[in-house]
């Protein structure tokens, strides 16, 4: 299960994706299971959602793995804003979905941290989504990227043989 921890105004937060075993052994999965926890380990939401019939099956999760493995590039990045040639400019975001999931990532470099914004498709209502927000370490957004990454990679094979 690849899992992120961080906080937000709340409290602390987690943030959880796991690939489902498919039901046919030798198949890819073609199932994910969200879940966000507040403290105390209280499930705050638990979504399944499939990716079977997709164009891009798991490539849009896939991508948002590689942000948050990639996360540290944030640090620093800036857009110009820059209409009037005055040198303004705003740090940078980046934003990636799949069909039932959105993230915004962005970092704060004085504190070197990452902001992650989640919106969950609600229970399948096309335009109906739920925001979760956690701020949290560099490494750990790496390394939730890595090793959702690498559970999308084991869960799907045949897929991934196919898009690499």
């Amino acid at each position: 299960m690849a899992k992120i921890e961080g906080v937000n105004f709340q409290g602390d937060r987690w943030f959880s994706i796991c690939p489902l075993a498919p039901a046919t052994a030798g198949e890819d999965a073609t199932e994910y299971q969200v879940t966000f926890w507040t403290e105390m380990d209280n499930v705050v939401t638990n979504f399944n959602f499939s990716v079977r019939g997709w164009q891009n099956e798991h490539t849009g999760l896939w991508l948002i793995a590689r942000l948050f493995a990639q996360a540290s590039n944030l640090v620093g990045a800036r857009v110009s804003t820059d209409l009037w040639q005055t040198g303004g400019s705003e740090f940078a975001c980046v934003y990636k979905h799949c069909d039932w999931l959105r993230v915004i990532l962005w970092a704060l470099t004085r504190q070197r941290q990452i902001c992650a914004e989640f919106f969950i498709q609600d229970d399948n209502k096309p335009n109906v989504y739920q925001r979760f927000f956690l701020q949290t370490s560099i490494s750990d957004a790496e390394q939730f990227g890595r090793v959702l990454e690498q559970q999308i990679i084991n869960a799907a094979p045949k897929w991934w043989a196919e898009n690499r």
